[in-house]
């Protein structure tokens, strides 16, 4: 059956205005999907143990996906003390900050650590407990830091640890968190006796 030139036009505007709509909604799609959101993030490096302050905060935008989980609202880091390295321009998860403590022993610090459950010792980790963490980066060296004190254990299945020691082994300790977040490092513990030192 042969079409006239009439009925061939129309079935090809149809069929161009189906495509089009077709790749509008594809277009509609993937700009859904990559939707973007705002988070206050820290304008400076941010050491465990500081407090943080209004205008330390300013705004970035992200993929809905990577900022899931993160502070939304500013007001709920304002006045909060970091807990390990906040990076400059990026998200802050609850677990990062905490209320300001004036409880430990001068030049002290305390660093928050989340672990899947098999690497932060099967749960066995109690309050007070000594512990080491293996630093073990992508390329190079392990290290370890170290000792630290466990001042709490929160959650189950992906526990998160505070711990506290020195400053200085913090900060150390706060920047292999910070890497491991970004996939650099992979993070374990390791509880000695007292006195013991890997």
């Amino acid at each position: 059956m042969t079409l006239s030139p009439r009925t061939r036009t129309l079935l090809s505007v149809l069929s161009l205005l189906l495509a089009l709509g077709l790749g509008g909604l594809l277009t509609l799609r993937a700009q859904a999907q990559a939707a973007t959101v705002r988070r206050p993030v820290p304008l400076r490096p941010i050491a465990p143990g500081e407090i943080l302050r209004a205008e330390d905060l300013g705004w970035a935008e992200f993929p809905a996906a990577a900022a899931a989980g993160t502070v939304a609202d500013p007001r709920a880091l304002a006045g909060r003390m970091a807990r390990t390295l906040l990076r400059p321009g990026v998200p802050v998860a609850p677990e990062m900050v905490g209320e300001p403590d004036a409880g430990l022993p001068p030049g002290w610090g305390e660093v928050a650590l989340k672990l899947p459950q098999e690497a932060a010792l099967g749960g066995g980790l109690r309050e007070g407990d000594r512990v080491f963490v293996l630093d073990v980066p992508r390329q190079g060296e392990a290290r370890w830091h170290g000792p630290f004190v466990v001042r709490a254990v929160e959650g189950r299945d992906e526990p998160i640890l505070r711990l506290i020691g020195p400053g200085e082994a913090v900060r150390d300790l706060a920047e292999a968190v910070a890497r491991g977040r970004a996939g650099e490092r992979i993070l374990h513990l390791v509880r000695l006796p007292e006195g013991g030192a890997p």
